[in-house]
């Protein structure tokens, strides 16, 4: 099944746009295609764009975080990209963990902070 997530290269970067609802069932076939990709290619960083999402509840949040040390774990660096700030707020209200995560505002943030992580800056 493939996922209802664009996944997308730029040199060795993946950038995937989420625009789309999140359900558990999208969550899992995203996990698997992202992950995949980072097995069989040589990536230094993920960029989850989540600019195009207007909420975002705890349980998704937490498969996203799981995604994310899942591919940290294969030595991948990720970044959280265009968090509004209406779910910033929510999953803060909520009492998300967030401590560890790296965000940014925008995708040129993103592929800057991947470079100089991959440069040791």
């Amino acid at each position: 099944m493939d996922s209802a997530i664009t996944i997308n290269s730029l040199d060795s970067i993946l950038i995937a746009s989420i625009q789309v609802d999140l359900t558990h069932s999208v969550l899992l076939s995203f996990q698997q295609q992202l992950l995949d990709q980072v097995y069989q290619r040589s990536v230094d960083g993920v960029l989850l764009d989540l600019s195009g999402m207007g909420t975002l509840d705890k349980d998704n949040f937490e498969q996203l975080k799981k995604i994310i040390d899942s591919a940290g774990v294969m030595g991948t660096l990720c970044v959280l990209v265009g968090l509004r700030p209406g779910v910033v707020c929510a999953l803060v209200e909520l009492g998300v963990e967030t401590s560890g995560l790296k965000t940014v505002t925008s995708l040129e943030q993103g592929i800057e902070l991947v470079n100089r992580s991959r440069l040791g800056v």
